[in-house]
């Protein structure tokens, strides 16, 4: 059975492999061993050690991945016009049937946006989600109560509005 330090040691002669095959499809003429650490992890036969580890899953995850844009402005309708609103300032994003609410310090507005592609745009540490068609800035949580059942509730600085966290999103506020 192999120890951990020799499932680490494959995992990142995996990882440089991948990265390395990248690299040589963008300069053909780059060559490198192929040969894998033995059971105990050791390189065999001169080859290189691969990169350090943290360095390798970076490597990975920004050419998988990249950097996601964040949405930084809202397009929403407030009556008939049409107003770019910073996400800095939103308090929380409701799903309403049809339309996305946008709750500010100072108002209201509708965006078509539904909350599934919100989610995928903002900022997971900034916007939390509380219910299925809630998401919340977490920067507005004035503070968390609990009723007699034991449901979570979320109250907004500066509105009277109380949001009720679902109890799948209630882990969110264990440590509260």
């Amino acid at each position: 059975m192999l120890d951990e330090s020799a499932s680490v040691a494959r995992l990142a002669g995996s990882a440089a492999k991948i990265i390395l095959e990248g690299s040589e499809r963008a300069n053909p003429t780059a060559k490198f061993d192929r040969r894998a650490p033995d059971s105990r992890g050791n390189v065999q036969h001169g080859e290189t050690p691969p990169p350090d580890l943290k360095a390798v899953l970076a490597k990975i995850s920004e050419h998988i991945g990249g950097r996601k844009e964040r949405l930084q402005w809202i397009k929403a309708t407030i009556g008939q016009n049409l107003r770019l609103i910073p996400v800095a300032e939103v308090l929380f994003f409701q799903s309403d049937e049809k339309y996305t609410r946008v709750v500010l310090a100072d108002g209201e507005a509708l965006i078509k946006t539904p909350i599934r592609e919100l989610i995928d745009g903002l900022d997971p540490e900034v916007f939390w989600q509380i219910h299925r068609s809630t998401l919340v800035n977490v920067s507005a949580i004035a503070a968390v109560t609990r009723d007699f059942r034991g449901q979570a509730h979320v109250k907004i600085k500066g509105k009277d509005e109380s949001l009720i966290v679902s109890r799948i999103y209630s882990h969110l506020f264990k440590q509260m």
